[in-house]
């Protein structure tokens, strides 16, 4: 019955201090990549992968979120990063907005 406790405590202690992450982090290598009217949103997801969501807004553009999130262990460390993009009615980059919210996060948008 005790190897039964013990290994009930370890796999709880191994659970609550694991980290957690959803989505590619986000660089500024790849920020620099897009360029207003001319990058497509075909390049976008060479870029960055595929988006979490897109969608068309009231005036028929294509709009598309790219995420990414971290939590650390026990909680520590959480990061999150949102690109949103706005596409001009050619699908190319209009707009975009970058907001890193870590300690350290800055916010790019053009």
């Amino acid at each position: 019955m005790r190897y039964m406790e013990l290994v009930g405590v370890v796999s709880l202690a191994v659970a609550v201090s694991s980290c957690a992450s959803s989505g590619n982090k986000i660089s500024q290598s790849q920020i620099d990549q897009i360029k207003i009217g001319e990058t497509t949103f075909n390049q976008m997801i060479e870029i960055f992968g595929a988006p979490v969501g897109q969608g068309y807004g009231s005036e028929g553009h294509l709009t598309a979120n790219w995420m990414y999130i971290y939590a650390g262990p026990f909680g520590s460390g959480m990061e999150q990063q949102v690109l949103a993009v706005y596409f001009d009615d050619k699908d190319k980059v209009q707009k975009y907005n970058l907001l890193n919210q870590s300690p350290d996060g800055v916010r790019f948008g053009r």
